[in-house]
């Protein structure tokens, strides 16, 4: 029987304390030596990533911000969330020694002058069911403890459409890379449509990588207000630049006049290649030293420079390198790093109106992952964008798979914290980039749509118009889902996805339950050199798992969107009563959609909404509205080629009703699938004859289907 069970530790800091390592004590982590180890290691600088650890004895002295345990019987799972504030942040330590594996709360002073506490909360379940929430439980505990606010569904619109990042196009190809100057950002603008320009690295003045001012470099050409402007008038909505937490790298300039303004003062730099997040306290100091502002002036720093940049017409921000702020060493360094992160955020706020307008890149630490970032205390309130993982096309052999897997276990822990995961940026083209691959990841996620494709390539755009689609006031919108893919938790530690041989796929999954349905996104990640097949089979512990349900209640279809070479129209029919199993095997660099959709048993038939299949995530912006005087109702936000309805009966003769916002459908088609399926598809037109109807709901469109035998 499913049962789950919480204990909370708590860790002191007096007032003269700056460091505590204290040891787990929780009965549930005896002899758990040999249990397999999912955790959440920083191991770069500034990227926590999952890794899998074949027993808990094998986990490296590295900083974790979550531990998972699963038993020798894969009964039981045990997750271990260290929970941080403003003033101190945790993080976890496992220690091995001949007495076996140990965990260690590990605490660090962020703010001095009082005593604090921070927490460890440890959840223990048994049973599938419980298995996939306990870690939701253990963060919403955790935000409990620190009286963080509740998640909320993000409602921003900010991020809603297509836009471009540069940084590829600096040095795009065979191109040697290149400082930005206003013709070539200029020269970058595509011919179609796009509401994002990110001016990415090298706009600034940085002599020797040190922030000199708050201006563009000599070699711009123009001010930057004249190129965001020029850049506005050849059709970019919103314009926006690349900035680091150290101003470039290294610090401000000690020579700049900045120094003075903001009482900026040194502090030593730590030796290279140690890891972070308090593994060794302190660092071992290096050579050279760095400038920041004082805590005092650090909110003032941001402002000021937020707002020169919103006088040149900028309305959004991505600040990188935020977690290797830590290399700096002295007695305050702490606080400042603090300072600078609450300024910047509570200056994101005020100047561009939000904390969506920021994205946070590279600040894989505590304070986002435990602390304030993600649980939503002492900060300004909302969602923060938050950059998943290490970069896109990182040009090793396995940076595409590697880049799956990573962000869809990270999701793991960022999907439960009040973050807006940021699957990076992707490119249409060439070939060896995998678009499809990766577009379909980011059509699996609330985050921003930034294309990366360089002036030597040819924009891919039947890819494209499969992201986005128009909504009823002819706007042109990203279709993608609220949620962000997550590794189905029965697979969580499975250990054979990236092996040379033949094996199971990566499967992924966002629950849609306005379409009463969710989205299952499978990759290939196994060795490229290989050449292996990912040779897997969707159960129905699988669509439990990607509906969140403990047991279906009536039948789900699942049906394959034919993104891959093999697995096109693959239909079965799920329920509780029947153990079936949809097979899907995918060559190297393939993946494959998966829509799952209740099915609508009345008047003696059987349909089931299966989305817009012209749209890589085919149920977002759907609503299934249920049964209604007879007829299914169903409502999309987006016009589309094919929004379809899965007929499952008899292959015999039958009359189809299908009207869009009451008139009768201009174009419906009924495809034969099967012995017992058939599907219908009808075209939701959004051409400017239909927009301009001022009939149905004012922000989609509503059809209503029905299906009789026919006479």
């Amino acid at each position: 029987m499913a049962h789950s069970h919480v204990h909370i530790q708590e860790i002191s800091l007096s007032v003269d304390e700056d460091h505590a390592r204290v040891p787990i004590h929780w009965a549930a982590l005896h002899h758990t030596t040999e249990w397999k180890a999912l955790s959440f290691v920083r191991v770069k600088p500034t990227w926590i990533e999952p890794k899998l650890y074949p027993a808990l004895s094998a986990h490296p002295l590295l900083a974790s911000s979550l531990l998972l345990l699963k038993s020798p019987d894969w009964r039981t799972t045990l997750a271990i969330f260290p929970v941080g504030t403003l003033a101190a942040n945790h993080d976890l330590i496992v220690d091995n020694t001949d007495s076996g594996a140990h965990v260690f709360g590990n605490a660090r002073r962020v703010i001095p002058g009082k005593d604090e506490k921070v927490f460890v909360v440890c959840v223990s379940a048994t049973g599938r069911a419980v298995e996939r929430e306990v870690v939701k439980r253990a963060v919403e505990e955790g935000r409990r403890l620190v009286g963080g606010r509740p998640k909320v569904e993000d409602s921003s619109e900010f991020w809603d459409s297509l836009g471009i990042c540069t940084y590829e196009s600096y040095g795009g190809g065979s191109a040697p890379f290149r400082r930005p100057t206003k013709q070539l950002l200029l020269d970058l603008v595509p011919s179609f449509p796009i509401k994002h320009y990110l001016i990415d690295d090298g706009w600034q003045d940085v002599p020797g990588r040190k922030l000199f001012s708050f201006h563009e470099w000599a070699g711009m050409t123009a001010p930057m207000s004249e190129v965001v402007s020029a850049l506005k008038d050849k059709g970019a909505h919103e314009v926006g630049v690349w900035v680091t937490m150290q101003g470039y790298w290294l610090g401000i300039h000690p020579d700049s006049p900045l120094k003075s303004r903001y009482d900026c003062k040194a502090h030593p730099v730590a030796r290279w290649g140690q890891p972070r997040g308090g593994v060794n306290v302190p660092l071992k100091k290096g050579d050279g030293e760095q400038w920041f502002p004082s805590p005092e002036k650090a909110g003032q720093f941001w402002e000021d420079w937020f707002s020169e940049m919103k006088s040149w017409g900028i309305t959004f921000v991505k600040c990188d390198n935020q977690a290797d702020y830590d290399q700096i060493t002295s007695p305050t360094a702490a606080h400042v790093q603090q300072a600078m992160w609450s300024g910047m955020l509570a200056a994101a706020e005020k100047v561009f109106g939000g904390t969506d307008r920021i994205i946070m890149c590279m600040s894989h630490n505590e304070r986002m992952l435990n602390g304030p970032g993600g649980l939503d205390v002492d900060r300004p309130p909302g969602n923060l964008v938050f950059r998943n993982s290490d970069d896109f096309n990182l040009g090793y052999s396995e940076a595409h798979q590697d880049f799956i897997l990573n962000n869809t276990y990270q999701t793991i822990l960022t999907g439960h914290l009040s973050l807006i995961p940021d699957f990076d940026m992707f490119a249409s083209n060439p070939p060896g980039h995998l678009p499809l691959y990766h577009a379909l990841l980011r059509c699996l996620s609330p985050g921003p749509f930034l294309l990366s494709d360089t002036p030597d390539v040819e924009t891919d755009q039947a890819l494209l118009a499969r992201m986005k689609g128009r909504d009823k006031s002819g706007e042109e919108r990203a279709v993608k889902t609220t949620g962000a893919a997550m590794a189905l938790s029965r697979r969580w530690f499975w250990d054979n996805l990236q092996g040379e041989k033949d094996g199971p796929a990566l499967f992924a999954r966002v629950n849609v339950p306005e379409a009463h349905g969710a989205l299952i996104g499978a990759w290939n990640i196994r060795k490229t050199a290989s050449g292996s097949w990912a040779r897997d089979h969707l159960t129905k512990e699988d669509v439990e798992d990607a509906l969140g349900v403990n047991e279906l209640e009536g039948e789900y279809v699942a049906y394959s969107q034919g993104l891959s070479s093999g697995n096109k129209g693959r239909v079965e029919v799920f329920s509780a009563k029947d153990h079936r199993k949809m097979e899907i095997h995918l060559g190297k660099g393939e993946c494959e959609g998966i829509i799952l959709a209740r099915v609508w048993d009345f008047g003696g038939k059987k349909l089931a909404v299966v989305g817009m299949l012209d749209k890589l995530a085919p149920l977002a912006g759907v609503q299934v509205e249920g049964v209604k005087d007879g007829q299914l109702v169903v409502k999309t936000k987006f016009a589309c080629e094919r929004l379809t309805v899965l007929h499952i009966g008899p292959r015999t003769d039958v009359s189809v009703s299908v009207s869009v916002d009451g008139q009768g459908a201009r174009s419906v088609a009924v495809d034969e699938l099967g012995e017992v399926v058939r599907a219908i598809s009808v075209k939701v037109d959004g051409s400017a004859q239909v927009l301009g109807e001022k009939t149905g709901p004012p922000d989609g469109w509503e059809l209503r289907i029905d299906v009789e035998a026919a006479q």
